[in-house]
């Protein structure tokens, strides 16, 4: 369990990120996107991927979400890195919540939560400085389920 103030800190964390301006998806994300979206397949390697497997845990051990193999796979093309993983696993939980998204797919990814594009690095990396508390990872600190 969290106290009521971390909750407070994740919301207004959540809030300011959700203002950043998107960038527009990669070639290679629009491809694959695209790809699944026309009912395409995901490769095993997609899904033996390091940032997918990442996305996978960190949903099933700290999130009250749920999230289509296809939209995992997205979501890890558009990050550079584990924090940046864990940065779009907290978002989404916040974004779950506000849209009442009990299971987030590949459409919800496209029409719903990210119809213009994805977070810049730049905003990632404020958002992962933005999350610090006295030195320790807030990301980290909250469990969902």
């Amino acid at each position: 369990m969290f106290s009521e103030a971390t909750i407070e800190n994740f919301n207004k964390w959540a809030k300011e990120l959700d203002t950043e301006k998107p960038c527009p998806m990669s070639e290679t994300t629009a491809y694959l996107m695209m790809n699944l979206l026309m009912g395409s397949k995901l490769s095993k390697e997609a899904k033996e991927d390091f940032l997918f497997r990442i996305i996978d845990k960190r949903i099933q051990v700290m999130h009250s979400y749920l999230m289509d193999d296809e939209a995992k796979a997205i979501i890890s093309t558009v990050c550079n890195s584990p924090g940046e993983a864990v940065i779009y696993c907290n978002y989404l939980q916040w974004k779950s919540n506000t849209e009442n998204l009990p299971i987030i797919t590949l459409n919800d990814l496209c029409m719903k939560l990210f119809p213009f594009g994805f977070f810049t690095h730049k905003s990632l990396e404020k958002a992962w400085n933005n999350q610090k508390i006295k030195g320790d990872n807030m990301l980290d600190m909250i469990k969902f389920k």
